[in-house]
């Protein structure tokens, strides 16, 4: 008879791992997409069950990091059922796991993305860029445009945790827990009018489709902290528990665990 337990994991957590709604970094957490299925032709997400579906030749593949999906660059994104996520929000956090496939490529290579369908300038998009990586806001209404870019390199192979945040001062950008750029300006950035959510992809056009492999994205309705970036850098699970069988045995009483291995945390991990 099997009992199972939950703890966590520092590796890319198995598939039944879920949120613990209690741990700090849970908190005004709004979209959360493991990509830990490895088959399929979706994703799930932890946080509200905003579920992804993959569009053309979506796929999955092993990264440096475990698990991902993989994008090739043209016409391929996974549709996520909740369309305004972030809209209506001053506030929010984007947080990514990714590792490009195609090395530096011009324009805009979109990560994360609310747009209009029509390709509107009502926009909140966690960006690849040519030569490196940025955060854009903007509202079409007579908004201020809203960026701010890293100046780290993003090259072919290369893995990078990225994180675009808005709050009350304007625009933030870290890579790999690092804060690159910052942009003061404010107006009235916060969105009204997306109606279009894709991971990989931007509603204005193919030629924004990302290229590579993301393997998670955290949606937050709040501004994270500079502390907290940091965390999840080092620790980009931390808040997910993931399942772990203990085998009783009815006759003798003895309890096993199958498999142990070492976490970071200390705690013994199974495959």
């Amino acid at each position: 008879m099997g009992i199972y337990l939950k703890r966590y994991c520092q590796d890319k957590p198995p598939i039944g791992s879920t949120v613990n709604f209690g741990h700090p970094f849970a908190r005004g957490l709004v979209g959360c997409w493991l990509m830990n299925e490895g088959g399929g032709k979706g994703i799930y997400d932890l946080a509200n069950k905003n579920n992804g579906i993959f569009q053309a030749t979506t796929s999955w593949k092993s990264g440096i990091k475990g698990i991902a999906t993989n994008y090739n660059g043209t016409n391929d994104w996974v549709k996520v059922s909740n369309s305004k996520i972030l809209s209506g929000l001053t506030q929010f956090s984007i947080i990514s796991s990714i590792q490009t496939t195609a090395g530096n490529v011009a324009g805009g290579r979109s990560i994360y993305c609310e747009r209009a369908s029509s390709g509107g300038n009502d926009i909140v998009k966690l960006d690849s860029l040519e030569n490196n990586v940025g955060f854009i806001v903007y509202r079409n209404d007579g908004g201020t445009l809203t960026r701010s870019f890293g100046t780290t390199v993003i090259n072919n192979g290369m893995y990078h945790l990225l994180c675009g945040v808005r709050d009350s001062a304007g625009c933030k950008f870290y890579t790999d827990g690092k804060l690159e750029d910052s942009d003061a300006r404010v107006g009235n950035d916060n969105l009204t009018n997306a109606v279009d959510s894709r991971i990989g992809g931007d509603p204005q056009g193919v030629t924004n489709d990302y290229s590579g492999l993301i393997f998670f994205i955290y949606l937050y309705n709040r501004a994270i902290i500079h502390s907290e970036i940091r965390s999840l850098y080092e620790a980009p699970y931390q808040f997910i528990q993931t399942p772990r069988r203990i085998f009783y045995s009815l006759s003798t009483g003895a309890v096993s665990v199958p498999n142990p291995r070492r976490s970071m945390t200390g705690v013994n991990r199974i495959k």
